[in-house]
């Protein structure tokens, strides 16, 4: 197996709670295959290569007070 993704989950905080933007995600890919991922903006492709590349931003610090 050249890429195998298994139950890939990733999640960011927001003001209005965790927002979960990939879930349960699965990919195996043999050496030599072409795999396009596509869809709609904001549905998580960016999030998905950052992801497997380890390319991720840290999360995003919280702040209290004036």
């Amino acid at each position: 197996m050249f890429l195998e993704i298994q139950g890939l989950k990733v999640s960011y905080r927001s003001y209005a709670g965790t927002i979960t933007v990939l879930d349960d995600f699965y990919l195996n890919m043999k050496e030599g295959e072409t795999v396009a991922i596509v869809g709609e903006s904001g549905s998580g492709k960016s999030t998905l290569g950052q992801a497997i590349t380890k390319l991720l931003p840290p999360p995003r610090p919280s702040w209290m007070g004036r």
